[in-house]
């Protein structure tokens, strides 16, 4: 979650919401305003993707405020690009092994349903998942540089945690936990990322004055959702987690500890309100709350 109070933690003007109950932010402090990529949380975006979403956000975007960001992105977005084509090839390279094409449709066949854990933010979530995050006899997770980089994590992984650790501030900004590529992170940010910032409540992160037109991605309920955005979101979700599994398999054939994967734990405070659509994707999903 966005804590409103470490936000304007500086500025002694008071905290107000507009009629339609938002909040009001404050300007941003310089040190935040100079910044290009850190902490962005789409970061890992494709080139094509974020020229979609710059063009159809034209009218909600401050550009010229922003044009350093922009750029950076639009940089970073080819790049990110050219790692997904390394990535495709990765793939289909797998597939010149027997061994490894049997791994990857094991991962693909895995009938282990995911564990969730839910719960609104500020609620305790996130030392939760930690903590069972340790058990990794268990569980496979996914972490900060999995979902920031969610295009490239099976082949780049390594490289991309020491070229890009500069992105990340030591700490998060809300609670000052501590942050870095290998800690548990959201699924959610790599679900937004893969498909183009359009159908996750994780938007407003990004688009704030225009928190309230995703607010039905919290729980995609029938009649508020169109039936194209589920299939979207659903898809790139399953993408996902296939990737997980398949980077298991790789790990544990390398370490010559058997050809199963284990258990994906997962933790968004936007799945508490969408265990329906998660019960119909995995029907014997586990839930912790």
């Amino acid at each position: 979650g966005f804590d409103i109070q470490s936000k304007c933690a500086n500025d002694s003007s008071p905290i107000t919401r507009s009629k339609n109950g938002l909040y009001n932010f404050n300007p941003e402090p310089a040190e935040i305003l100079s910044g290009v990529l850190k902490n962005n949380p789409i970061s890992g975006i494709m080139f094509s993707r974020l020229i979609r979403l710059l063009f159809n956000k034209r009218q909600s975007i401050d550009w010229w405020r922003y044009k350093h960001r922009i750029v950076g992105l639009i940089f970073m977005s080819v790049f990110n690009s050219f790692l997904s084509l390394v990535e495709g090839w990765y793939i289909i390279s797998l597939y010149a092994s027997r061994e490894t094409r049997e791994l990857i449709q094991q991962a693909k066949n895995d009938d282990q349903c995911p564990v969730f854990i839910l719960g609104h933010p500020r609620t305790g979530t996130t030392l939760l998942h930690s903590l069972l995050a340790l058990d990794e006899e268990r569980f496979s997770i996914f972490d900060t540089f999995m979902v920031g980089f969610p295009h490239c994590f099976l082949s780049f992984e390594r490289m991309g945690k020491f070229l890009f650790k500069n992105i990340l501030s030591p700490t998060r900004p809300m609670d000052n936990m501590k942050l870095h590529f290998d800690l548990p992170q959201e699924d959610e940010l790599g679900t937004n990322i893969l498909s183009g910032c359009t159908v996750s409540p994780y938007n407003s992160i990004i688009f704030m004055r225009e928190e309230e037109q995703y607010r039905k991605y919290q729980c995609f309920r029938e009649g508020e959702v169109e039936a194209e955005d589920e299939k979207k979101w659903t898809h790139w979700f399953r993408y996902l987690i296939a990737k997980v599994k398949i980077r298991d398999l790789m790990r544990k054939r390398k370490k010559e500890e058997g050809r199963s994967p284990r258990q994906v734990l997962l933790k968004s405070p936007a799945h508490t309100g969408r265990v329906r659509l998660l019960l119909k994707n995995f029907p014997k999903a586990k839930f912790i709350f």
